[in-house]
């Protein structure tokens, strides 16, 4: 047997096996992990700021380049979406290569995704179908602006176990909330989305949660909420600081930014791991994260990537324990190390503890089909 039978082989057993995981999991409730999204806006500086909050702590950060063809982690006979990245991007990465949880295109593009229960994905159709996850990647491999973003509903259909929304910017100052509500795409943007926060709520129910509702002094209280701290709390913290940025926008927005993540951070059972801050401008795009094990802020300039086609991809632990300027830390893409995530991801969510070993490799090789574009 050629060995590109043998890949086909081994590749339709995972995605079947994949696909047996996704039934369990869709009958399961949602992972509890809680995040908190807020943007930013200061005359041309645009700041994304977010809390990633679970468990699970390790992850990586990726280098993902320009002129990639890539296909969808699916079944080949039920049209999985195959796309070439315009831009390259900086992804942050826990089921690995691929199957980011947010990052930053080179066109200052920024999507960041959160759990949220009740999501329900379109029925299949026509459309080339994508995993929750790799919508992340599709977006910021191919659009420049919320826009685009919005636009590619009629090209690809969402689909996954994972119920999540998306909170979406670009360096215009541009910002929608994304979500899939009765199998369809649900977007506020403009004058729909008054304020850029979101947690893991629906935006419609986390702007009626706070009409009305004054703020007061805890709003400036930089050591986190004096009570609960359910989405809508944090959501009511978030969009508080946001709409006192709003009224009266100060210079120093990246510290703002970080200090109401720090108001809208948790521990307990979903600690707050990560804290990301994205600054988009016309002329820059800097990204700057700290997390709960290694506090020092780390900062990637987009400007120092390299991300010309190389059929690869560089990366970093997130978990860096230096902070200033790890632009220049990152290493040659590793399919071990990329394994290595996979595995230690999958080993600690209860419905994914006990999965084949083949199942695992796989999704660990599935970035090994995407090729360079000349």
């Amino acid at each position: 047997m050629s060995g590109s039978r043998r890949l086909a082989n081994a590749r339709g057993r995972v995605v079947a096996l994949l696909a047996v995981v996704a039934l369990v999991a869709s009958s399961l409730p949602p992972p509890l992990n809680a995040c908190t999204t807020i943007v930013l806006r200061n005359n041309k500086q645009v700041v994304f700021g977010r809390n990633y909050d679970w468990h699970i702590e390790g992850g990586l950060v990726y280098v993902n380049q320009r002129r990639m063809t890539r296909q969808s982690l699916g079944d080949p006979s039920k049209n999985p979406a195959i796309w070439v990245s315009r831009f390259g991007s900086i992804t942050f990465n826990q089921g690995g290569r691929d199957l980011p949880t947010g990052g930053i295109n080179e066109a200052g593009l920024v999507v960041e995704s959160m759990m949220l229960d009740g999501t329900r994905y379109p029925p299949p159709d026509d459309r080339a179908a994508l995993d929750c996850a790799e919508w992340i990647q599709y977006q910021l491999d191919t659009a420049a602006s919320v826009a685009e973003v919005i636009s590619s509903d009629k090209d690809v259909r969402i689909t996954g176990p994972s119920p999540v929304h998306y909170l979406v910017a670009d360096r215009t100052g541009a910002v929608a909330s994304i979500e899939f509500l009765g199998g369809r795409m649900v977007v506020h943007t403009g004058g729909q989305l008054p304020v850029a926060a979101l947690t893991n709520s629906t935006y419609e129910e986390s702007l009626h949660s706070i009409e009305g509702k004054k703020f007061y002094w805890w709003l400036w209280w930089p050591w986190g909420l004096p009570w609960g701290r359910a989405s809508l709390d944090r959501f009511s913290v978030a969009a508080g600081r946001v709409k006192l940025f709003q009224e009266s926008p100060r210079k120093d927005v990246v510290d703002y930014a970080f200090d109401t993540l720090r108001s809208a951070s948790q521990g307990g059972a979903t600690p707050t791991q990560w804290t990301i801050v994205y600054e988009q401008t016309p002329q820059y795009a800097i990204v700057q994260f700290r997390t709960r094990q290694n506090k020092e802020v780390k900062t990637i300039d987009l400007a120092g990537v390299n991300f010309a086609c190389r059929g690869s991809a560089d990366w970093m632990e997130i978990q860096q324990p230096a902070g200033g300027n790890v632009t220049a830390s990152f290493q040659p893409y590793s399919y071990q190390r990329n394994l290595q995530l996979v595995r230690s991801t999958f080993s600690q969510i209860d419905f994914l503890q006990n999965l084949p070993e083949d199942v695992v490799v796989g999704v660990a090789k599935h970035p090994s089909l995407s090729r360079c574009t000349r």
